[in-house]
């Protein structure tokens, strides 16, 4: 058992490419949303949401990426076209 336990956060701690941060600004989640900036453009961040399911089985990882890092920002928001 506590070599399931070790090898666990072993994992997480390599695996964990979650990043808060991008060049762009801070990713956000669910409990973030009021966070986002109108300015930029946001995506589903595919490496986290990987770490996310392959970690599903030790319940905090998935809801700390769904609560703050699901989505980061990629870019600035294309302004609309006159």
């Amino acid at each position: 058992m506590k070599l399931t336990i070790i090898l666990t956060m072993f994992l997480t701690s390599i695996l964990a490419g979650c990043d808060r941060n991008t060049e762009y600004g801070e990713c956000v989640g669910v409990l973030t949303l009021s966070q986002k900036n109108p300015r930029l453009q946001y995506e589903f961040d595919k490496s986290n949401i990987f770490v996310a399911l392959i970690l599903s089985e030790t319940i905090i990882v998935p809801v700390y990426v769904a609560a703050y890092i699901v989505e980061c920002p990629v870019g600035f928001a294309s302004s609309p076209s006159k």
